[in-house]
């Protein structure tokens, strides 16, 4: 989380969220501020368990500091419903070579492109592909690359890309993400498919559809 945070507020990425709407800030903020909550939490109930022990018995005091442990990995267990270790997997992930696509990555979007290059010669009647959060910027790179292969013609099958709740900026502000800044302004400029993007939370009670 620290070197996360470092790699936000240096590179000036942070800086550049702060001036979009509120939703890609609050999705950016949201895992560091429930990490530092449960680390608030776990700390004063050690502290508190500390103060019970040693009035029980003056040599246990240091025994709370055993509960700090014990709330973390329970705040971990139940991670699948607050989603802050996850989230902030995800920007470590991120982050780790300032925004550029790891080799293993770029591995599994050329696989995920044979696949779907294989569905665009298939007898189907459009291919559609889906791309939510992280998913959507992964895809902008995916669609640019076939579109560039020349494998999109007009007059030929459709295929349309729908993006939901997309976190490019958290990604496109970093400084290596050149080929996700490329592929967007590549896709940007291109009319041979429909893109249909769809994000929650910029408004009050609605959505954007662009």
């Amino acid at each position: 989380m620290l070197r996360t945070a470092y790699i936000y507020i240096a590179s000036g990425m942070l800086w550049r969220l702060m001036q979009l709407r509120k939703g890609p800030v609050i999705a950016a903020l949201y895992p560091v501020v429930l990490l530092v909550a449960q680390a608030a939490v776990a700390l004063a109930l050690a502290y508190a368990a500390g103060v019970v022990l040693r009035l029980w018995h003056p040599g246990l005091y240091w025994l709370g500091i055993a509960v700090i442990l014990w709330v973390l990995m329970g705040f971990c267990r139940y991670d699948n419903r607050l989603f802050a270790y996850y989230l902030m997997h995800h920007y470590a992930y991120s982050t780790a070579i300032n925004g550029a696509h790891p080799n293993d990555l770029e591995a599994r979007l050329d696989e995920f492109a044979t696949r779907v290059l294989a569905a665009l010669r298939s007898d189907v009647v459009e291919v559609l592909l889906v791309g939510h959060s992280s998913g959507a910027h992964l895809a902008i790179s995916l669609l640019a690359d076939i579109v560039r292969s020349g494998a999109v013609q007009s007059g030929g099958l459709t295929l349309s890309f729908l993006s939901l709740g997309h976190v490019v900026p958290t990604v496109s502000f970093l400084p290596n993400a050149h080929s996700l800044r490329r592929d967007f302004n590549h896709m940007s400029a291109k009319r041979q498919m429909t893109w249909v993007d769809v994000t929650a939370g910029l408004h009050r009670g609605g959505f954007c559809y662009v």
